[in-house]
């Protein structure tokens, strides 16, 4: 029978069990331990206990006990048929099982009889996996599971508990042929065999508030062969003697609404997520106010919520509270990660898209450059930007776009084309894939980060895994990349390295030994966590089986709370009311575990805002308040401007400093839009091409067209062609459609081309360009040279000539209303038309100056001019003189700064 030791309350319970543990052992000077083996439940516990062990041995001879896990338990005393699989090769073998089924058994499981995709393939090993290793877990196969839930009379699909049992014995199989075993399926076998090895050991305590069924079985094998097992317990018998059974588990029901007395805890509510930092340093500045300097080790942070940790931790070492290193990003989401993630998306799409996001990665960026490749970034955002293709092979063969994309990114084609083959046996992908990986990230020189060793280090793991297999099953490359991300998921959300106070996550606070102890977190949905079960496995069902499931992770936590309150140490639990999103957040049920008046004033108390509550604002030094951003991003001397374009205007009437940046050459600042269809810009611009193209014939034409349906035709070719060429056969669902929104803008410009044809006017000049070479001194010789281009000019045999410059906004406004406001110029395009024509002998009446509006509204499609007068064309030129001015005599700077 297993015994139960309560270590009893009011200290700690590490501290506690060390000095039991030496009581157990003392025989004069020495304290041999060295036949007693503790199970503790994580690696940092048992350190701690290691150290406790030396302090309280005081000079006697110590031979400490061994220390384990409760998988390290399993894995010591359970016989091996064969190897263990690792997880890499479980997943591998959950997929060819998934491969090979039955389209029946894929329904049945599934419920749908679509053909799985390879995401789906994927996806679906990953989460049968899991799935099956809870179950394992637990000592069950899905045959015992489904008769269990049948037989008590839970509403079981059955059909898709068959095809799991069909899947798994598939399972059984492929990892037999690889000379492997689930280790849950190993570890029951060897049960249901006796295949136990016994040593040396005599005795074996276990503190675990939760252990599972195969733990519970191994121990009374052990304990029926003359093993003492004894479960710990921290706290009174007498207090908790009715509460555990005798594994030391909490019993569910009597901790299901188990009251639990927070009058030796300080209860701390603030605003939002990043206040619990303040309410730490609130706390550590009234010690050190009390009692002097303080000392790291006599306070530890429990952090439940892993997305909060990296946040709280920065928060007090940037107020000089010494704190660990802390790896707080998911190794899936560093460089590494990253890589293998995109390389696997556009193996499995062949998309350009995700191809551009490889040539984004800067390990892959600074291989490229390695390669010849001359800014492959800006290279790749040009062509992205001009022909946003869904994959290179659908750019017609021979074309430009064909020819740039091949060129910037063929060291890149090449590297990969080995990843493009088809399914080989998955340990023929390791060296490939390693080379690859070890090619890129070793190029660039930067040294890597701590998640991204971690991630490199699983890798390498699970590579020699392959390696070691006698066979294993034929898998693609990103079926293989993908299985490879599923391990990088794995890996422990955040630890910490270094001194500092202690920084912890839940389960490791009831065991930690720190006199003082600030638990984070303390809202629904993180203390308790309410993470999603899988809902082929419901609540119920997983309470019948003893696996985890809410209610018994709720009641683990309960007593883990309670037991931390007992401990002996001042506790300050710390709930915030808002996300920093600023959302409500409920305070943990875990606070409201009392009734009638003491609850009605403690839910008064989280709710209400305290007169002064802690805020992280408070803390913000003068100095950590300054913005790490450069006061003056312009760098000094003169600016370097070598021309101005009729467009610069506007830019520089409506803010001096944005024109500085976007047109010294020293600076050129510049976006990049990476969308999937084209901006409202590159819209337009497409528009525009069309309307070009469409006038170029028109001008070569000796007539007038006058008919709407002939125009009609050939502006509607002229799209086609110029999509075709641009965006190949097939492009994306956004370009489509916004073809097809240009196609119908372009119905109206032919009705109103063609009456603007019968009333007279025929089009003289299309995009008439004035650029380096051709380019007007303006407003004199001692000016800029002014660029431009007119989008088109048309001639009336009566009336002369008209400047067009066409409009695809959806707001129509006429050229007074965007180039004037009440009491200045605000844009000055439309005038400097008329002063780049003039300089070639075409005068343009002040009337003249208009748009053609091509908006979304058919109805709206119009040509609208100005009235302006002579006078105010004149205002408007010496308004575009003053602007000359002030950039070539050396006052732009002083008139950005007098803006700023």
């Amino acid at each position: 029978m297993v015994e139960r030791v309560f270590l009893g309350s009011g200290t700690h319970l590490l501290p506690s069990l060390a000095s039991w543990l030496l009581e157990q052992h003392a025989d004069g000077d020495v304290l041999d331990c060295s036949r007693h083996l503790v199970v503790l439940p994580t690696a940092r516990s048992r350190k701690q206990l290691e150290c406790l062990l030396l302090e309280q041995a005081e000079g006697r001879q110590l031979v400490p006990p061994d220390l384990t896990t409760p998988a390290g338990l399993l894995d010591r005393y359970l016989i091996r048929s064969m190897a263990h699989a690792d997880s890499l090769t479980l997943q591998l073998a959950w997929l060819c099982a998934i491969k090979k089924a039955s389209p029946a058994v894929l329904k049945s499981v599934t419920g749908h009889d679509t053909p799985l995709s390879a995401r789906e393939s994927t996806a679906l090993a990953n989460r049968l996996h899991r799935l099956l290793h809870d179950l394992g877990g637990g000592g069950y196969t899905p045959v015992e599971v489904h008769s269990l839930g049948t037989k008590a009379g839970m509403p079981l699909d059955n059909s898709r508990w068959e095809g799991l049992e069909s899947l798994w014995q598939d399972v059984q199989s492929i990892l037999a042929s690889c000379n492997r075993k689930d280790p849950d399926t190993a570890r029951r076998e060897a049960l249901d065999a006796e295949s136990i090895h016994i040593d040396d050991i005599e005795s074996i305590s276990i503190v675990s508030a939760d252990p599972s069924h195969l733990i519970i079985r191994l121990l009374d094998h052990l304990n029926a062969r003359g093993i003492c097992i004894r479960s710990i317990i921290h706290g009174q018998l007498d207090e908790l003697q009715d509460d555990f059974d005798e594994y030391g588990a909490v019993k569910l029901d009597n901790w299901e609404d188990r009251s639990i007395d927070l009058s030796n805890a300080t209860v701390v509510t603030c605003d939002r997520e990043d206040d619990q930092a303040a309410a730490i340093l609130d706390r550590l500045a009234d010690h050190s106010q009390d009692d002097g300097p303080l000392k790291a080790e006599n306070f530890t942070v429990a952090i439940p919520d892993d997305n909060a940790v990296h946040m709280l931790v920065h928060a007090l070492h940037r107020n000089g509270v010494p704190v660990p290193e802390v790896l707080s990003r998911p190794a899936d989401d560093g460089r590494i990660g990253r890589l293998i993630k995109i390389l696997a998306d556009y193996l499995e799409e062949n998309s350009a898209r995700h191809l551009g996001d490889l040539v984004r990665h800067p390990d892959v960026e600074a291989w490229l450059i390695g390669q010849g490749i001359t800014s492959p970034v800006a290279g790749w955002d040009a062509i992205w930007t001009r022909y946003i293709p869904r994959s290179l092979e659908e750019l017609p063969e021979g074309s430009k776009a064909h020819q740039e994309c091949h060129q910037l990114l063929s060291p890149l084609l090449d590297a990969i084309q080995t990843f493009h083959g088809d399914a080989i046996p998955a340990h023929e992908w390791c060296m490939p894939f390693m080379d690859f990986l070890g090619g890129i990230i070793t190029f660039s020189g930067k040294e890597l980060e701590s998640h991204d060793e971690q991630a490199l280090r699983r890798i390498q793991a699970s590579m020699e895994g392959q390696l070691d297999l006698l066979e294993s099953p034929p898998i693609r490359a990103t079926e293989f990349l993908k299985l490879l991300q599923q391990e990088l998921k794995s890996i422990s959300t955040w630890q910490t390295s270094g001194n500092g106070i202690g920084v912890v996550g839940w389960l490791d606070t009831h065991l930690d030994v720190a006199p003082e102890l600030f638990i984070t977190g303390l809202t629904e949905g993180i203390l308790p966590a309410n993470d999603s079960m899988d809902t082929w496995l419901p609540e119920q069902l997983r309470e019948l089986l003893g696996i985890e499931s809410q209610r018994r992770r709720f009641a683990r936590d309960a007593w883990l709370l309670h037991a931390i309150l007992t401990s002996g140490r001042h506790v300050t639990l710390v709930s915030p009311r808002r996300s920093l999103l600023g959302s409500p957040l409920a305070p943990s049920r875990l606070l409201l575990r009392t009734s009638g008046e003491a609850l009605a004033t403690r839910i008064q108390e989280l709710i209400s805002k305290p007169a002064q509550s802690s805020s992280l604002t408070d803390w913000f030094t003068a100095e950590a308040a300054e913005s790490s951003f450069l006061d003056n991003p312009i760098p000094g001397g003169d600016p370097v401007i070598d021309h101005v374009s009729v467009t610069d205007f506007r830019r520089f009437l409506e803010d001096p400093a944005a024109f500085l940046l976007q047109r010294d050459q020293r600076v050129r600042a510049r976006t990049v839009d990476i969308l999937e269809s084209l901006s409202a810009a590159d819209f337009g611009s497409m528009i525009h091409v069309v309307l070009e193209r469409w006038g170029i014939e028109e001008v070569s034409r000796s007539h007038r067209t006058e008919d709407p349906e002939h125009i009609d035709h050939a502006l509607q070719s002229i799209l086609e062609n110029y999509a075709l060429e641009r965006f190949g056969p097939h492009p994306s669902p956004g370009i489509r459609i916004q073809i097809a929104i240009a196609s119908h803008r372009l119905h109206a410009v032919a009705r109103v081309q063609a009456d603007r044809a019968m009333q007279g006017w025929k089009v003289e000049l299309i995009e008439k360009s004035f650029g380096s070479r051709n380019a007007p001194l303006f407003p004199d010789v001692d000016g800029l040279p002014l660029h431009g281009k007119i989008d088109r000019v048309d001639l009336h045999a009566e009336l002369g000539y008209q400047a067009i410059d066409y409009k695809t906004s959806s707001k129509v406004e006429g050229p007074r209303k965007i180039h004037m406001s009440k009491s200045r110029w605000k844009d000055l395009q439309l005038p400097l038309y008329r002063v780049l024509l003039r300089g070639v002998g075409i005068a343009v009446p002040p009337n003249g100056l208009g748009y053609f509006h091509v908006p979304p509204d058919p109805d709206l499609c119009s040509l609208s001019f100005a009235d302006w007068n002579e006078d105010d064309l004149h205002k408007a030129e010496e308004e575009a003189g003053r602007v000359v001015q002030i950039i070539t005599s050396g006052k732009l700077i002083e008139e950005v700064e007098a803006t700023l």
